[in-house]
């Protein structure tokens, strides 16, 4: 029997257990972070507004 903790990846090794078989946990993380930084970047670059 899988162990869910709250339908949250919070405990290291429960990813594989919480997350659906189709989504591979590390790399929706890293995912994450690369769109995150562009966020980042893109922000730094534009010009602010008055």
């Amino acid at each position: 029997m899988a162990k869910t903790v709250s339908g949250d990846c919070t405990f290291v090794g429960y990813c594989s257990e919480v997350c659906p078989k189709s989504v591979d946990p590390a790399a929706a993380v890293n995912q994450g972070k690369v769109v995150s930084s562009m966020d980042f970047v893109i922000a730094m670059l534009k010009p602010q507004e008055a």
